[in-house]
């Protein structure tokens, strides 16, 4: 029951887009943090939830960050220069669509909107997901600036 409770008020806290940090539960160690951020593009905007990855924590804190993205088979990306601090430890070696992830080699910024890898290997730093139906991705052109921001 205790764990049952923590969990909601975690969910309640997480959801409303407050900090609450790192909770001790027994062994297990949760965090609730995420931020809600905005992507937008012309009139198109994308919600989105960042995890709290020591590279989304750079990233937050060089918000609001515009970035020009390249269309490719399956994803929009583009050059971050001066790159985003990270931590090996959070690397991991696929995507799916519909998440947003920091490439390492190249310093790359993506949002996936199609498809699926899976490899070993820790080329990616899973920064969150892309909460808006990502179709809208895909009607977009072939090259798009984005503004990230932090969502009201």
């Amino acid at each position: 029951m205790k764990n049952l409770y923590l969990f909601a008020v975690i969910f309640i806290f997480a959801t409303q887009n407050q900090t609450i940090g790192s909770i001790e539960s027994g062994n297990t160690q949760i965090n609730a943090y995420e931020t809600r951020v905005i992507l937008t593009t012309g009139n198109t905007v994308i919600h989105a939830t960042l995890n709290n990855t020591k590279s989304d924590q750079h990233l937050i804190s060089k918000l609001p960050y515009t970035i020009t993205l390249s269309r490719y088979q399956s994803d929009y990306c583009g050059v971050m220069p001066g790159g985003l601090e990270y931590d090996i430890s959070e690397a991991q070696g696929g995507w799916k669509a519909g998440e947003i992830h920091y490439t390492l080699n190249g310093n790359w910024l993506a949002i996936f909107f199609a498809g699926e890898l899976q490899r070993n290997g820790s080329g990616f730093i899973k920064l969150g997901n892309i909460d808006t139906d990502i179709s809208v991705l895909q009607r977009l052109g072939s090259s798009v600036s984005f503004t990230i921001s932090l969502a009201n």
